[in-house]
């Protein structure tokens, strides 16, 4: 699919948020890249069309990293020591509460013809 290019559109963003994090870390160096980058924005498109493709570039390489990081800790931040506890904690699951087998396998006495294969599901 191919996204709707619009650099002015790019640019305004990329410098609102620049302007935003300027509010809170208040580095002039911030300020400075946002004021370069809408003068950029203002004058020049081809530089705004390069500009813009970093961005995508830079975005889309982000995509790739960020999700997995983000769920490998909440998998070992979070539900690797609630799965500890819970042996710690709870001697028996569910199952084993419920019935007082050992396995989770139930034996199946039946014959199989032709005919049981042909609806699966």
């Amino acid at each position: 699919m191919k996204i709707k290019s619009n650099p002015s559109l790019t640019i305004l963003t990329i410098v609102f948020g620049l302007l935003f994090f300027n509010l809170f870390l208040e580095n002039k160096i911030i300020l400075y890249i946002s004021i370069f980058l809408s003068g950029l924005g203002v004058f020049s498109t081809k530089i705004s069309r390069i500009v813009e493709k970093i961005w995508f570039k830079l975005s889309f390489i982000l995509s790739q990293i960020i999700p997995n990081v983000l769920l490998s800790l909440i998998f070992f931040l979070i539900l690797t020591p609630i799965a500890f506890l819970s042996k710690l904690f709870n001697s028996q699951t569910y199952f084993h509460k419920t019935n007082n087998t050992k396995t989770t396998f139930i034996d199946q006495n039946k014959s199989f013809d032709k005919k049981s294969f042909e609806r699966a599901w």
